[in-house]
């Protein structure tokens, strides 16, 4: 980065406050980002304007007037505080929205293509991998809401009843999917988000952890409410369910990331980091799990060693988080779609070999208390086959039929609300067993939080899917 801020030179390392420090830091950093390939100041006043806005929002500067925000690793949520902050600076709502185009500051300031058309973004590759893996997010949380929900509805059916173990194999995959889409972020949002703006990503983790973590406390609430608690043990079990390894897998983000930055291969640390975590899960799994814990040691193993167990879910996330980085490092490229499909057929079927090898296979017909790593290895492939078929369509770009193009945009929408969605749909039943308690009958109690959840989930995509996509 070149010599020492002379402000480091005058006043010495051992008299520097960490503000000072941090300041002499993004000095460094901005001189040697104007010396960067590509960078061109602002020259007018709507430039410097507008350069100023993203740089207050992303938290880094300098950002050239060449720059797209997704190209400086803008993503979805900070598109939108970017795209609040430009309204309020008084920039018309066309030019906001360009934002989400990929359009460049330059292009911005002149307004000229402040009115792009939908297929403007498919132009991109950086927008159109953006789009596969919201679109990707999008399906995968329908089928968690399908897995989760779906046995009610079957042992209502008589009929279809003794047909449903058949489709363990598919709704199973409901909460690992979700993993390693979580995962997946990591990968391809985060990872670049810890090296350039590590102050932003800390911003991230504090909003999803408080987000969830609100969420655990509500669902506990509820869960004390409506069941009867005897001891200790009973009442820290009221706070357990899987969005407790959400809470501290968001937490964990940070630490997983600077595990990763010290091997010489991003994908071959994910791996080995995920085959120490499902070795350390079989140990939980076979000696802790089994205990019987008192008080608020209960609940710690079950965080632990539950069948969503945090090393057990850590180690599916990590193969998400390698296909994210796979996205990342190689979005745009030709070969993508072949890699993609390549090893989407290879994990599926190393996952059922396995499985077989170990006289496992008949879990697979089964409601397992524990997620082997064959499997997540054969959901892994399953995601990667889904973001290949994703690719080859959205890579047709303009050829798209307006139908098509809209069901990915309406994907791509519900993607950026997975966790949103994911939290949400938790929370239906909690809230309809506070309604039976006083009375309401079972329909009623039932249908007012699953309105309530979709009614929310369609105002916030389709607002989502108006800034972005419309």
């Amino acid at each position: 980065l070149g010599p020492l801020p002379p402000t480091w030179e005058r006043l010495g390392t051992r008299d520097l406050t960490r503000a000072s420090h941090r300041a002499a830091q993004q000095q460094t950093a901005t001189a040697a980002g104007r010396d960067r390939p590509g960078y061109r100041a602002p020259t007018t006043d709507e430039e410097r304007k507008l350069v100023t806005i993203w740089e207050e929002v992303l938290g880094f500067s300098p950002i050239g007037v060449d720059d797209s925000f997704f190209e400086v690793g803008g993503d979805s949520l900070s598109a939108i505080s970017v795209m609040l902050h430009m309204r309020k600076h008084g920039l018309d709502e066309a030019t906001c929205r360009s934002v989400f185009r990929g359009r460049t500051i330059a292009e911005l300031a002149r307004k000229d293509a402040a009115s792009p058309t939908a297929d403007a973004m498919l132009d991109s590759p950086i927008l159109r991998t953006n789009l596969v893996v919201n679109a990707a997010r999008g399906i995968l949380v329908l089928l968690v809401l399908l897995a989760h929900w779906s046995p009610g509805v079957v042992e209502r059916i008589p009929a279809l009843k003794e047909y449903f173990p058949l489709l363990y194999p598919v709704f199973g995959m409901g909460t690992p999917g979700f993993g390693i889409v979580f995962g997946i972020t990591i990968g391809y949002t985060y990872y670049s988000m810890a090296l350039e703006r590590p102050n932003l990503l800390w911003q991230r983790v504090r909003f999803g952890a408080g987000f969830v973590g609100g969420a655990i406390l509500i669902l506990g609430l509820s869960n004390l409410a409506t069941h009867d608690v005897r001891s200790a043990t009973d009442f820290f079990n009221m706070f357990y369910s899987v969005l407790d390894y959400y809470f501290f897998g968001i937490l964990s983000i940070p630490l997983i990331l600077g595990l990763l930055k010290r091997f010489p291969s991003f994908i071959v640390g994910c791996l080995t980091l995920s085959a120490l975590c499902f070795g350390i899960d079989l140990l939980l799994h076979t000696h802790v799990s089994p205990l019987r814990g008192t008080g608020p040691l209960e609940l710690g193993k079950l965080i632990l060693a539950a069948k969503y167990g945090y090393f057990n879910m850590t180690g599916g996330v990590l193969l998400g988080t390698a296909i994210g980085y796979l996205l990342y490092a190689h979005r745009g490229k030709t070969f993508l779609v072949p890699l993609l499909v390549a090893a989407g057929l290879a994990l599926p079927l190393s996952g059922i070999a396995v499985s077989l090898a170990l006289d496992q296979s008949h879990v697979w017909l089964e409601t397992s208390s524990f997620v082997h790593f064959w499997k997540w290895l054969t959901y892994s492939g399953f995601v990667l086959l889904l973001l290949a078929a994703l690719s080859a369509v959205i890579g047709s770009g303009a050829g798209l039929s307006r139908p098509t193009r809209h069901l990915l945009f309406v994907f791509g929408s519900l993607g950026q609300l997975a966790l949103f969605a994911y939290v949400g749909h938790a929370l239906v039943i909690p809230i309809k067993d506070l309604l039976l308690m006083p009375g309401v009958p079972y329909p009623v109690a039932l249908a007012i939080p699953m309105l309530g959840f979709f009614v929310s989930l369609f105002v916030l995509g389709r607002k989502v899917y108006r800034l972005n996509y419309a």
